[in-house]
């Protein structure tokens, strides 16, 4: 499974619900941790260079993220709000798999079955913060091939600086992440 933490912080909020999700999957899985922020990764310039290979002109850390992505049988994302969006480094992600945009556009096989799950915190409290970013992911996991519900995101709104996790979200998170495991295993949705 890939796990990818979209906050420059490893003990952030988002990180530490996304920490709490994975908790389920430690003796299970083999879970693949990507931390955007410490990845080189170069911003997608509309080459076409993907448009017949799941490869980029970029010879960055993307390219191993690829294989990680197609291999993931789950596919986790977390991320603070950073103005109703997702953060800078992991927006520059998720433009990198226009890749796999390409991929779907050409191939006539099926994807693996893999699942899709976000989550993500913000400071304000105002009516549709998140539904840029959710649009965002949507729009990855669709590309992906990923199976999702965006009613079971786990989205927490005012969390502002000094705010902490509590241990109904955590230990909501980590239910979560129960579920998921019983998902991947071949239980229904």
């Amino acid at each position: 499974m890939a796990a990818i933490f979209g906050s420059p912080g490893k003990e952030g909020r988002s990180s530490t619900l996304h920490d709490a999700f994975l908790r389920p999957f430690q003796k299970q899985c083999t879970v693949i941790k990507m931390y955007v922020y410490e990845m080189d990764i170069q911003p997608c310039t509309g080459c076409g260079f993907c448009a017949d290979r799941v490869d980029c002109i970029f010879k960055d850390d993307m390219i191993a993220a690829y294989t990680t992505l197609l291999n993931a049988d789950l596919i986790t994302v977390s991320s603070p709000l950073y103005f109703s969006s997702l953060t800078g480094s992991l927006k520059c992600f998720i433009d990198r798999c226009q890749v796999f945009w390409e991929l779907r556009k050409r191939s006539l096989e099926q994807q693996e079955r893999k699942y899709g799950f976000f989550i993500s915190v913000g400071g304000g409290d105002y009516p549709r913060m998140f539904e840029p970013s959710t649009i965002i992911i949507r729009h990855f996991f669709n590309t992906l091939g990923c199976i999702f519900d965006e009613k079971e995101y786990q989205l927490y709104g005012k969390l502002d600086t000094g705010d902490v996790v509590s241990r109904e979200m955590t230990e909501r998170a980590e239910s979560m992440g129960q579920r998921y495991l019983h998902y991947i295993a071949g239980g229904e949705k």
